[in-house]
């Protein structure tokens, strides 16, 4: 009786664990989307040198996209640079965690 009693509370505290041990392997794995497909955006602009309406396009029909994140491109006119911000969701349910993370990233100088 005591071995089953035993083996019900390590069950009980792996499964926790287990469980656990998964939503951060899916915070890392949300977390690594953004930062490529950051990445992917930062790369195009640089690409192209510049940001208008085709490299949006160029953006929106990349085949390395992210589901859950939001991008917004802003360019500073002093250094011609442009920053791109990636946001996404961070989620741990089991301890009732929300939280949104950010990605900045910014470009070379722009040659015109």
């Amino acid at each position: 009786m005591k071995g089953a009693f035993e083996l019900g509370l390590v069950f009980l505290f792996g499964m926790m664990f287990v469980i656990l041990g998964m939503s951060f392997s899916q915070v890392i794995l949300t977390q690594n989307q953004a930062r490529i497909y950051g990445e992917t955006i930062l790369t195009l602009i640089e690409h192209q040198n510049r940001y208008d309406d085709s490299v949006k396009t160029l953006i929106l029909a990349h085949p390395i996209q992210c589901s859950v994140c939001t991008s917004t491109v802003t360019q500073d006119a002093l250094t011609q640079r442009y920053m791109i911000k990636v946001t996404y969701p961070l989620s741990i349910p089991l301890l009732n965690y929300q939280k949104s993370g950010v990605i900045q990233l910014i470009t070379r100088p722009m040659n015109r």
